[in-house]
């Protein structure tokens, strides 16, 4: 990876973990651009340099809170053999997951899809999550 190509990453990064932030204390309500970059500590017409717009960063978080939750989804069912007390576990897991983060629950299950999708994202990837949680964990 050049110099470049690093910086880059690390500049997205910078403003997907400030959007993520705001997400989980506040809610996606207070997701804009000018929110984002003051928390990150950049200029607003900087993100427009790594993403198309507000709904193309929220969308990477959603990407990002999918990792998050099937991390810690493992974390939790770690070790279980059992078929039927493995599904009840990952069940619970993914539960207890969207209740320790009401922003992320809202943002998956309570916004409105045109509001957060883009032409490059697919809302589907959030239609079809715990079906890919069972598919991975079995």
């Amino acid at each position: 990876m050049t110099r470049n190509e690093i910086q880059d990453v690390r500049m997205r990064r910078y403003f997907i973990d400030a959007a993520k932030e705001l997400i989980k204390g506040e809610g996606v309500v207070v997701v804009s651009t000018r929110n984002v970059a003051e928390r990150s500590g950049y200029s607003y017409a900087t993100i427009y340099n790594y993403f198309k717009d507000v709904r193309d960063l929220i969308f990477a978080c959603i990407e990002d809170f999918q990792l998050e939750c099937k991390e810690y989804i493992v974390e939790q069912t770690n070790g279980i053999k059992n078929s039927r007390k493995k599904l009840i576990s990952i069940t619970n897991s993914y539960i207890k997951f969207f209740c320790m983060y009401p922003g992320i629950f809202e943002l998956f299950f309570l916004e409105k899809p045109k509001l957060i999708s883009t032409r490059k994202s697919s809302i589907e990837s959030i239609y079809t999550f715990f079906d890919d949680i069972i598919d991975v964990s079995f």
